[in-house]
């Protein structure tokens, strides 16, 4: 729980969607068939978002490569995920939109945006 539930939140993600770009987020289901196979769907939801520099941390991390970037997801109207999800969105301003794989991703302290960790998908 961040410290901004709720009605701030929402308050929040009102105030600084228009300074974020639009993007989307592809959440994964899973599901077991009867003949043993695994059948993969997509859900896409529309989300805020702002490039952001990649941490320290996230250069240790397991798995890194210089190819991973980082983004600001407002929280507000965006349901928890985590790395089974994708995004579509893009690294800087000026550059084409592409598909990203998100390696980690976790809440800032007051739960008004998801930090998130992606490498090209």
């Amino acid at each position: 729980m961040g410290l901004l539930d709720g009605d701030m939140q929402a308050v929040f993600g009102a105030a600084f969607a228009p300074l974020y770009l639009p993007g989307t987020l592809h959440k994964q289901t899973r599901t077991d068939t009867d003949d043993g196979d695994v059948e993969v769907a997509w859900t896409d939801s529309l989300i805020r978002y702002q490039p952001d520099k990649v941490t320290e941390a996230m250069r240790q991390a397991e798995g890194y490569t210089d190819r991973d970037a980082a983004f600001l997801i407002l929280q507000a109207g965006v349901e928890p995920f985590n790395t089974d999800a994708e995004l579509t969105a893009k690294q800087a301003p000026a550059e084409p939109e592409r598909r990203w794989a998100v390696k980690s991703c976790e809440s800032d302290p007051a739960g008004t945006h998801w930090v998130v960790r992606a490498s090209p998908a």
